[in-house]
């Protein structure tokens, strides 16, 4: 399944319409007559998103959002609003009560389903780093702090928008929030300012930007001063499509002009707030691991942290029903590589195989060394076939261009196993010694290859 909803809503056929709509994109949905009803289900088996209508008896949507938001079990589950009460008060309000998005009835899938990808999207990355900072605590590192949810004061946020907006953008975002506002004209101008510094958030102003398309969010993205920005878009109320393309093409969140500066404001602290906690987490795992959990040579996980996460994944993939794999590499003939080149030679060739290794896996991707040439890739969210092209991937950049220590060219190659999640009984131990045991035949049919887990 593409996911897990709760649907919330009084109204037996809204709930059931909208469970509809998502069932013909593979969502599997539970419903909840009201909101009392929702959070019992949602503690029970906390959904990835929650779809939620205001008006209901008893609590209404706004006072679940608080409720959600308060429950550290579902405090990261995004929700979206989605009612007929469309007024700019009634969208700051479900922003503020910890609402990721405001949808008016009736509901445009085309942004429904965009919202939802790009939620999705981003609590995956957020549950995999707070798995990260689980496992670390469970090896007795330093654990979350509640302060981290609040953006740091004076935050830099780069606004990109027309000479004639920028004056009162600028005033707009500075007058409601501790932030500095930095604002750009040019595109060109925006991807300057990321190489110099990364800011906390990206506004563009799509209205003002002649000739603007999801492609400018999607460079964004790619800088690496933009990786990790919030980054919001202001588009034209009538410009769903626009709206849409810009969520999937990696921005957090949109704002429908002519502009509600509240509104505005609300929307860019709410993922100030996303980032704050992400850069924890990031910085958590970062910091804490250390020597513990490190491998000196390559700074790749070592295998004390592979054990410990690894059945984690395990256990998340079952919880979620998603694929999950593992990547077994060897580095071909790399006793010959010491004899011949010697011991320094031997690390350089480490160091750099887990560069090029890093650089060809997603960043959601678990990388660990075993110890000496022998490396284990954990995918998340992957069948056998996505793990076989990226096993491919790295065994092509592992042959060319080849490598090198001190002018000296030095062949190598590596071979790689592939094995995936099978039944309920299957676990960590089980999936390594398949992805040992391919890559044990890719050694014996000639090396430098790729071999799956045999059927």
């Amino acid at each position: 399944m593409a996911g897990r909803v709760l649907v919330v809503d009084d109204v037996t056929t809204n709930r059931v319409l909208m469970a509809e709509l998502l069932e013909r994109k593979y969502y599997d949905v539970e419903e909840a007559r009201n909101a009392r009803e929702a959070l019992q289900k949602a503690r029970a088996n906390p959904p990835d998103i929650a779809i939620v209508d205001v008006m209901m008896p008893g609590m209404n949507g706004y006072d679940l959002c608080r409720e959600m938001k308060r429950d550290p079990l579902l405090a990261d589950v995004p929700i979206v609003i989605c009612t007929t009460l469309d007024t700019r008060d009634e969208r700051r309000a479900g922003i503020e009560a910890g609402a990721d998005d405001f949808l008016t009835k009736p509901v445009r899938p085309v942004s429904l389903f965009a919202r939802i990808r790009s939620l999705l999207r981003m609590k995956a990355m957020t549950d995999e780093l707070r798995l990260r900072d689980e496992t670390l605590r469970d090896l007795a590192m330093e654990g979350f702090s509640p302060s981290a949810l609040e953006p740091p004061p004076g935050a830099h946020i780069v606004g990109l928008t027309s000479a004639a907006g920028a004056g009162p953008l600028k005033d707009m975002l500075e007058a409601r929030l501790d932030v500095r506002v930095e604002i750009v004209c040019e595109p060109r101008d925006t991807f300057r300012l990321l190489e110099a510094s990364a800011p906390e958030a990206v506004l563009v102003d799509a209205l003002g930007f002649p000739g603007f398309s999801s492609d400018f969010c999607s460079a964004v993205r790619q800088q690496s001063g933009g990786r990790h920005a919030a980054l919001l878009t202001i588009v034209d109320v009538d410009d769903a499509a626009t709206a849409a393309a810009c969520l999937d093409a990696g921005a957090n969140d949109y704002v429908m002009a002519p502009v509600d500066p509240s509104e505005l404001a609300a929307r860019l602290r709410t993922q100030l707030r996303y980032k704050a906690y992400a850069d924890f987490l990031r910085e958590s795992v970062r910091d804490g691991l250390k020597q513990a959990v490190t491998d000196p040579l390559t700074g790749l996980r070592n295998r004390r942290y592979l054990d410990a996460h690894l059945p984690r994944l395990v256990s998340r993939a079952r919880e979620h029903r998603q694929a999950l794999a593992v990547l077994a590499f060897d580095l071909d003939r790399f006793k010959a590589v010491n004899d011949t080149f010697g011991h320094a030679a031997g690390d350089a060739v480490l160091r750099e195989f887990a560069r090029r290794l890093t650089d060809n896996i997603r960043t959601v991707d678990l990388a660990a060394r075993l110890g000496g040439e022998e490396f284990v890739v954990a995918l998340p969210d992957a069948t056998l076939e996505t793990a076989r092209i990226a096993g491919e991937r790295v065994r092509a950049a592992v042959e060319a261009p080849g490598f090198a220590h001190e002018g000296r060219p030095i062949p190598v190659t590596v071979s790689v196993g592939v094995a995936g999640l099978h039944g309920p009984e299957d676990d960590a131990t089980a999936m390594l010694a398949r992805a040992d045991a391919a890559l044990y035949q890719a050694k014996q049919t000639g090396r430098n290859r790729v071999i799956l887990e045999a059927a």
